[in-house]
């Protein structure tokens, strides 16, 4: 979730948005804002201090994308959860 609002902070210059939902086993994070530019993973450079965000978004996550908002887009990524 912090990278998903981190990538909104920067990049929208906006307010944002944050829902969860859990679905079974899933957990689904959605940051919306109101800019229409959807995040693209970067090339990663191992001498840059940022731009890793959706690289890690996309790593850790079952599935993610972008879908348009009321006022922007909404970026939402899937977590698997274990019950115990």
């Amino acid at each position: 979730m912090s990278e998903l609002v981190t990538n909104a902070m920067i990049h929208a210059s906006s307010p944002t948005d944050v829902t969860l939902s859990l679905a079974g086993s899933v957990l689904r994070v959605e940051v919306a804002d109101e800019s229409n530019r959807s995040p693209d993973p970067q090339v990663l450079d191992p001498a840059s201090e940022g731009g890793r965000g959706m690289f890690l978004v996309a790593a850790m996550s079952q599935a993610w994308g972008v879908e348009a908002g009321e006022h922007g887009k909404v970026v939402w990524a899937e977590l698997a959860v274990t019950q115990r």
